[in-house]
């Protein structure tokens, strides 16, 4: 049955002659037969099929055969009652005949109105219809309402177009699948593409099927009018993202003056978008930009990194390229190409106690990549602290700072399972911090991840300098830090005062040890100290404390 609808869709839209429809129609309806010889519906098209074929005694013969069948079933089958009806008028030509067919199946029609079959027969059977396009277009019409969607009836409502392009006033659903139905059908004429363009325009909300029309149209006649007609809907529909680029691409490309065609553009460039960005683009938004601040960072590392070819338009965005680092550092925002801006853009007057603060994480930030699904969060160990760091993993990705080489960075999932080198993963620093961690290093105040990086990765070796002292202190001040690594600093730390011959410094922090925090080994240091520096109250503890055993015995007496 589909076969024959489609053989008579093709022969309809002229694809084939009528000869080929009615051998390949004959050719259906003998195999269809030899399943079911009793099927009168198939009887009654192979009748019309004769009549088509002008063997009029032949099909007058099958057709009053079945009359009784038909007759019977007209009140559980009106189509079928209608069918037999309009073949009778094929052969019965007189007016009068015809007329009293069309009164009956008009009848049939009130009341069965959702049932586009006696619709479609009443097309060809009643003057109303035949002569009057308007009345025909709302009986076609009607059938939309009932949710017919048969191409029979989308093939009477296209000719009908054809024959009248005036008709097409709107673009409501009818029209819609109608015109869809020309699009996928590559049917689509000049006349009626104007007259969608100029309904198109006129819509005040988006529409996917209007969309899908207007490609359509696109792509039979890539003319500005349609492109036009294109990107103002896509526009009302707020539509943004990469599948929509191509049309605000070739909007732009074209010069078309459509309001906010330039915002919507940023908005659907692919954030790793390689192509040169238009100058009208660039110099749009030198003067305004309301774009959100991903979109933003992509257009300014852009200018940045093309500022020696656009110089005159670089000039005009430098303040503003400011003003949108600063911001950016405030909320803690970071990505690839916040990472460029940071890394080129900052100066140190534009760093103060607060922003340095927020730098400290962004400086270190990496992106960690994972391509599998049951990988749900990344965690970050290190091998002198306590307590692990873990971040989520969100779309594949996550963003951790981590402060020293010597980080391990593990993957975890939902039931608590840990890898390290069964699942894969890439990672990417996404700033760099050798440079801005120096420029802010003046600003920073008792930031435990900054003394991380500056004791543990940038000098390489763990040492205690003048620069570095206070950073050091906090670290052996932090419940973060293993009790061991703890140990070794405070040693470090009691040296340093000593050979620096800090002794207020030395006096205050030996003040504040306890004996349980220092390494046996090291304890008769601390004490000797302590004499040296007349803290013999302190020193005497420390010996009862212990015993004296391993004591040297001139700082004993």
């Amino acid at each position: 049955t589909v076969e024959l609808m489609e053989y008579y869709q093709t022969f309809r839209l002229k694809r084939i002659s009528t000869r080929t429809w009615m051998t390949e129609t004959n050719r259906l309806l003998n195999r269809l037969l030899e399943l079911d010889d009793k099927d009168v519906a198939l009887k009654l098209l192979q009748a019309q099929i004769m009549l088509t074929e002008e063997r009029y005694n032949e099909a007058k013969w099958m057709i009053e055969k079945y009359e009784d069948r038909v007759y019977e079933q007209r009140e559980s089958c009106p189509e079928l009652w209608c069918y037999y009806l309009y073949l009778t008028t094929l052969y019965s030509r007189e007016d009068s005949y015809v007329d009293e067919v069309a009164e009956t199946v008009s009848d049939l029609y009130i009341r069965n109105r959702g049932n586009w079959r006696i619709a479609w027969l009443l097309l060809y059977l009643s003057e109303e219809y035949l002569r009057n396009p308007v009345r025909k277009w709302e009986l076609l019409e009607e059938q939309s309402r009932y949710h017919c969607t048969s191409p029979v009836i989308y093939v009477e409502a296209w000719h009908l177009l054809c024959q009248n392009p005036s008709m097409l006033m709107k673009l409501d659903l009818f029209e819609q699948q109608i015109l869809s139905f020309a699009v996928r059908n590559d049917l689509m004429k000049e006349e009626i593409v104007l007259q969608i363009v100029y309904l198109a325009q006129k819509e005040k909300t988006y529409s996917q099927s209007i969309l899908r029309i207007l490609k359509g149209c696109y792509a039979m006649r890539p003319q500005n009018d349609i492109l036009h007609a294109i990107c103002t809907l896509l526009i009302k529909g707020n539509c943004k993202g990469t599948e929509y680029f191509e049309w605000y691409k070739a909007g732009v490309d074209q010069n078309l003056r459509i309001t906010r065609l330039y915002e919507y553009y940023m908005m659907s460039a692919p954030l790793d978008y390689s192509e040169p960005l238009p100058k009208i683009v660039l110099m749009y938004f030198a003067y305004q930009s309301n774009l959100d601040y991903e979109i933003t960072a992509y257009l300014y590392a852009y200018v940045h990194q093309h500022r020696a070819e656009i110089t005159e338009i670089y000039v005009n965005y430098m303040a503003a390229i400011e003003r949108f680092v600063a911001e950016q550092i405030r909320y803690g925002r970071i990505n690839r190409d916040l990472a460029y801006l940071y890394r080129n853009v900052i100066s140190l007057p534009m760093i103060d106690e607060e922003s340095a603060a927020q730098l400290v994480s962004l400086l270190f930030m990496k992106e960690v990549r994972v391509d599998s699904d049951r990988i749900t969060e990344v965690i970050a160990v290190y091998p002198y602290g306590i307590r692990e760091s873990i971040y989520p993993v969100t779309a594949g990705r996550a963003l951790l700072p981590v402060y020293d080489s010597e980080c391990r960075i593990l993957l975890g999932d939902r039931e608590g399972n840990r890898y390290t080198v069964s699942v894969e993963y890439q990672e990417e620093t996404l700033c760099g911090p050798a440079r801005l961690a120096l420029m802010i290093a003046p600003f920073v105040r008792d930031n435990l991840w900054y003394a991380v990086y500056t004791c543990f990765e940038y000098q390489k070796m763990l040492t205690v300098q003048e620069d570095n002292v206070d950073l050091f202190m906090l670290l052996s001040l932090s419940d973060w830090i293993a009790e061991s690594m703890k140990q070794e600093i405070r040693m470090m730390l009691v040296r340093f005062y000593y050979a620096k011959d800090r002794m207020r410094e030395l006096d205050a922090f030996l003040l504040t040890l306890k004996p349980g925090e220092i390494l046996k080994k090291e304890r008769k240091e601390v004490v000797r100290c302590m004499v040296v520096r007349g803290m013999y109250e302190e020193a005497w503890k420390w010996v009862q404390y212990f015993g004296p055993y391993g004591m040297d015995a001139k700082i004993l007496l």
